[in-house]
């Protein structure tokens, strides 16, 4: 079974470790819906915010 270095010198306890991957896995899934929440929000701001050109 392959482990990390840091668990095999010891550095991090597997609880830590465990931690720290979860976190990782969680931010990589959100982070597709939350830029795509973040680009609706500005682009419905800019919408706004356009000035009206009248000819």
């Amino acid at each position: 079974m392959h482990r990390s270095l840091l668990l095999y010198l010891g550095i991090l306890i597997p609880e830590i470790f465990a931690i720290l991957v979860m976190m990782a896995l969680v931010t990589t899934f959100l982070t597709g819906p939350l830029l795509h929440l973040i680009d609706k929000i500005f682009h419905a701001r800019s919408l706004r915010t356009k000035p009206i050109i009248e000819p």
